[in-house]
């Protein structure tokens, strides 16, 4: 039985996407796992206002294929992300999925109101405060981009799940996870509450370097489409050059037994909709996959797993010395002072001392999130390795 979906194309051409989504739906069985009458949200990532162009979130056109073969099995479809800062409408606006879920009349869900779950499976974390638009629903589909990420690795179909939890509530979560295994821990516990019914990647543009905003958009030309985000996700860390084992959410979301990263093993299918009819190859996923990855994609330095434990509030020192820290690029900082409203620590772990002045960090307190350098606008804040860092290779 296939697991994946592989739709290979070049540009976000309309009219091939569809093509291709229905082939995947079709391919993999998925018209099943909906029926008629239901209420589905469609979570695509919405990370910050910015043009789609950019990369960073995901391109309306694949919203608008999602849609399409969504609406052929009779579901009720919403959609909408919880930002970190900015409000949902205004990051929709901005990347283009607000005016075609207008013109496809989808109505955003509520990302914005709370209600208070218990996760009884969760291993880390055991209550979410969770967007009510997912909560009334019946079901969730996940629409990641494909990007890397400073703290895990890289962001796709696990990660994505995180924005289910309400604006700047999701601050806190870094606070009381600052371990990388923890934190991704915490997101795959998401995901086993959830159970979202499908994911799905858009990785036509995907974003190398200094991601999840300010890297840059590099060509890859695949949307990835499964019922499992390990393989999904295992998929999107191969076509990045990454091994899938490395990437920590990748692996404990197959230990809580979300799916399998055996791409070598898996049944896959390689879809081409650019002709007059969509061409369809199957094969094992590692080896359609190999075909298709970017040999030169920059990659985000992962912390190595042995310390990743440093970031807890009991190691400042170990912090501050050795593992890879936030840095403020001066000439490209437009003092904005975003960084220090993203930053979650009690306290604050850097300082601006007036508008016009360049934020300083302390490194003391700072627990190695990234949310400042998630969240800058100019791109001027990049994560790297101390001195003894280097030494240690981390």
């Amino acid at each position: 039985m296939k697991t994946l979906a592989i739709i290979k194309l070049d540009k976000y051409d309309a009219d091939a996407l569809k093509a291709g989504m229905q082939t995947a739906f079709s391919e993999l069985g998925l018209e099943q796992d909906f029926q008629a009458g239901e209420t589905i949200v469609i979570k695509p990532n919405m990370l910050s206002a910015t043009d789609q162009d950019k990369a960073v979130t995901s391109h309306p056109v694949v919203f608008e294929s999602l849609v399409a073969s969504l609406r052929q099995t009779g579901v009720k479809i919403s959609f909408g992300d919880s930002p970190a800062i900015e409000s949902p409408e205004k990051v929709a606006r901005a990347s283009g999925l607000l005016e075609m879920a207008e013109q496809l009349v989808v109505p955003m869900a509520d990302f914005t109101e709370a209600v208070s779950v218990d996760m009884p499976e969760g291993k880390m974390m055991r209550k979410m405060d969770l967007a009510r638009g997912v909560y009334e629903a019946d079901g969730l589909v996940s629409l990641a981009k494909l990007k890397t990420h400073a703290l895990a690795g890289m962001t796709a179909s696990i990660k994505n799940q995180f924005g289910v939890i309400p604006g700047q509530r999701k601050a806190a979560c870094h606070v009381q996870y600052p371990a990388v295994e923890d934190f991704c821990q915490m997101l795959v516990d998401i995901n086993v509450y959830l159970k979202p019914r499908l994911y799905i990647i858009d990785a036509i543009v995907a974003m190398e370097g200094n991601g999840p905003r300010n890297g840059h958009p590099r060509d890859v030309g695949v949307v990835l489409v499964s019922r499992d985000p390990v393989a999904c996700d295992a998929a999107g860390s191969v076509l990045m050059g990454f091994d899938p084992a490395s990437i920590p959410t990748t692996r404990l979301a197959e230990q809580a037994g979300l799916g399998s990263s055996d791409l070598a093993g898996m049944q896959a299918v390689l879809i081409d909709p650019t002709g007059d009819e969509p061409t369809i190859r199957a094969g094992l996923a590692r080896q359609l996959l190999d075909e298709l990855a970017v040999p030169d994609f920059v990659k985000g330095r992962l912390t190595r797993g042995i310390f990743s434990g440093m970031l807890s509030v009991g190691a400042p020192v170990l912090k501050r010395h050795v593992l890879r820290r936030p840095v403020i690029l001066p000439d490209k900082c437009v003092r904005c002072g975003r960084c220090v409203d993203a930053c979650p620590v009690p306290g604050k772990a850097l300082i601006q001392s007036d508008s016009k002045a360049v934020p300083v960090y302390d490194y003391f307190k700072c627990i190695r999130c990234y949310c400042c350098q998630e969240i800058c606008p100019a791109g001027a804040i990049d994560v790297k390795s101390t001195l003894l860092g280097r030494l240690f290779n981390i």
